[in-house]
């Protein structure tokens, strides 16, 4: 099966120390991966990462800890199957159409809301976000960062909240430009404002 793992540090990461399994798949379903914690002021531990499944449509999933991280819940989907604002924007010949979404990125803004930016590998290929408002209870729909990329290989963003309430995300993407192999990869960003 395969297993996703916690270590912890209490030497400045100097030395690790295995703490608790997160997650445990069989090989049938797939595999977790892209994880990502955030820790709330109530003291849960969440973890954020994708089901990746063999070529099946993917999830970002999540499972939290209320015991400092030693036992974990049932990871449970995050985003909700229809209703996609991608839909609209469907552009044909991607060569990575079996996969949906990658490496979550959770981030939690200062009033509360927690932020979730994703890779979109299946075409129109970019960057979305889903939002909670209640601490990973509920979920918002998808919203759209951008969907310009000219393919799949794209994602692994990390954001930050500005002084100003603005978040910034950075991100690997590729865009036509007339380059071999569908475009040129490189990091690239983007400033958004949550209503």
């Amino acid at each position: 099966s395969a297993v996703t793992g916690l270590y912890g540090s209490d030497d400045s990461g100097i030395s690790w120390k295995y703490l608790a399994e997160v997650s445990s798949e069989p090989p049938a379903r797939g595999r977790h991966g892209y994880s990502n914690l955030i820790l709330l002021p109530s003291g849960r531990l969440q973890c954020y990462f994708n089901r990746i499944d063999n070529g099946l449509r993917n999830t970002i999933e999540l499972t939290y800890s209320d015991d400092g991280g030693y036992s974990w819940s049932a990871p449970q989907p995050i985003v909700a199957w229809g209703n996609s604002p991608w839909a609209s924007r469907h552009r044909q010949g991607d060569r990575w159409d079996a996969v949906f979404y990658r490496s979550p990125w959770p981030v939690r803004l200062r009033d509360g809301r927690i932020v979730v930016l994703f890779a979109r590998r299946k075409s129109p290929s970019g960057i979305g976000l889903i939002v909670s408002e209640d601490d990973g209870a509920t979920w918002s729909a998808e919203a759209i960062v951008r969907d310009d990329g000219s393919g799949g290989d794209l994602g692994y963003p990390v954001a930050t909240q500005l002084d100003d309430g603005r978040i910034f995300t950075a991100y690997y993407f590729m865009e036509a430009d007339g380059n071999n192999f569908g475009g040129t990869r490189h990091l690239a960003g983007s400033f958004f404002e949550l209503t």
